[in-house]
């Protein structure tokens, strides 16, 4: 739901004044979020008066202002909004199954090009490694000035690897997608812990913000998230929990 279009609406206005509308609308708008079509509640008042949890005999005075601004049409009503919501909804989800199997046939094709292969030939002679010497230039301090001593050379480049800060437009690639596909992290939950990947290292000021390998970064997030994952999942029983590992409508609203 877009929250700051609906606090600044007249509907919200009303619901202000009459707290027991909103929780009428919000019963409604949920229900017309799961149905088929999306948006959309069958036109009979026993049903819409059930979806909105409205006792029969209120039903009847409150409905006209309930069902404002929804479209009657097929034997139903429609609420521009939740459908025009729902889709978009829908195409993103769709997208990022997509973008999932993708990742997992990338991961699968890996695992099977680093399948090792078997020895042609058996060594038999004997390898020595060289040995290299470092070499350290002694210099010798005037006499009567100090003792003999070594001169540190500064090296003429630096092989550390510098950190950087992860960039704002940073999105999740294929490759850091196909890794949390093959550690097991509901394809769900992807897309949720690249936004908090992301928000989490963004608003780390200074040196806490900078990483040298972020691709690693990555992977750690993932493992922990799969961890904790491990830890506060039994406090609710699987019962409740969908095939990513969320609490399904059944535990969130009556279990009856």
């Amino acid at each position: 739901m877009q929250i700051e279009q609906l606090r600044k609406s007249k509907t919200w206005l009303r619901c202000r004044r009459r707290p027991e509308l909103g929780f009428h609308l919000m019963n409604l708008w949920m229900r017309a979020w799961h149905e088929v079509p999306a948006g959309s509640i069958e036109d009979d008042d026993d049903i819409l008066a059930d979806a909105a949890m409205c006792p029969p005999e209120k039903w009847e005075e409150l409905r006209d202002i309930l069902l404002e601004g929804w479209e009657r049409r097929d034997g139903r009503v429609y609420h521009r909004t939740v459908t025009d919501l729902a889709t978009e909804a829908v195409t993103k989800l769709r997208g990022n199954q997509k973008r999932t199997e993708a990742a997992r046939r990338a991961a699968e094709a890996r695992r099977q090009s680093t399948v090792p292969a078997p020895d042609t030939h058996v060594v038999t002679e004997s390898v020595t490694d060289p040995v290299t010497e470092a070499v350290t230039e002694t210099v010798t301090v005037p006499e009567g000035k100090g003792r003999e001593g070594k001169l540190k050379e500064e090296p003429t480049g630096s092989s550390k690897k510098r950190g950087s800060r992860l960039s704002p437009d940073w999105s999740l690639p294929d490759e850091w997608r196909a890794y949390a596909v093959e550690k097991g992290l509901p394809s769900g939950r992807i897309d949720l812990e690249a936004e908090k990947f992301k928000n989490h290292w963004l608003q780390q000021s200074g040196q806490r913000g900078v990483k040298a390998d972020w691709y690693a970064a990555w992977r750690n997030w993932v493992l922990n998230s799969l961890e904790f994952g491990k830890l506060a999942r039994p406090a609710t029983s699987e019962r409740y929990r969908d095939e990513n590992g969320d609490l399904t409508n059944e535990y969130l609203f009556g279990r009856g």
